[in-house]
C-alpha cells in the first residue's frame, strides 16, 4: 500500500494534517473485510445527527469529520472501502477509511476510546 504518511500529507480532509502531526510513533491496523460505501452511509449519517447534541470541542470536530466522510461516501456509492486504525498517543486514535480501487482517503476521524480514557478525560471530551 502507498505510504500512509504520503496519503495523509496530500489529503485535503479536515483531520488529515492533524493525524500526521499527532503521530511520530504509531501502529496501524487494517480491517480484515471491505464494506460498501452505501452500507456505511446511513450508519455515519446517524452518528453525525447524534453528535449535534454535543457541544464540546471533540464532539464538534468529530461531527465535522463525520459529515465530510458522509459526503465522500455519497460520491462513492457502489464502491468498496476498508478501514485502518492509527494508534499512537495514549487514548487517541484515528480511523482512516480508504476506497479500495484507488486508495483515496474518504474519511479521517479522530476518536477517543472510552476503554482507554479516564472518567475525567471522557467527561472533557463529551461534556458529561
Amino acid at each position: 500500500m502507498q505510504d500512509i504518511f504520503e496519503i495523509l500529507k496530500n489529503s485535503k480532509l479536515l483531520r488529515s494534517r492533524e493525524a500526521l502531526a499527532d503521530f511520530t510513533d504509531f501502529e496501524v491496523e487494517r480491517s480484515a473485510e471491505t464494506v460498501l460505501c452505501d452500507e456505511l452511509l446511513s450508519v455515519y449519517q446517524g452518528r453525525a445527527e447524534h453528535l449535534q447534541d454535543y457541544k464540546t470541542e471533540h464532539a464538534i470536530q468529530l461531527r465535522q469529520s463525520t459529515l465530510e466522510f458522509c459526503s465522500n461516501l455519497k460520491q462513492n456509492l457502489g464502491k468498496k472501502c476498508y478501514f485502518y486504525t492509527m494508534k499512537g498517543k495514549p487514548k487517541q486514535e484515528y480511523l482512516l477509511v480508504f476506497k479500495c480501487e484507488d486508495l483515496e482517503l474518504l474519511g479521517c476521524l479522530r476518536i477517543i476510546s472510552k476503554l482507554k480514557a479516564t472518567e475525567e478525560e471522557w467527561s472533557l471530551a463529551w461534556g458529561h
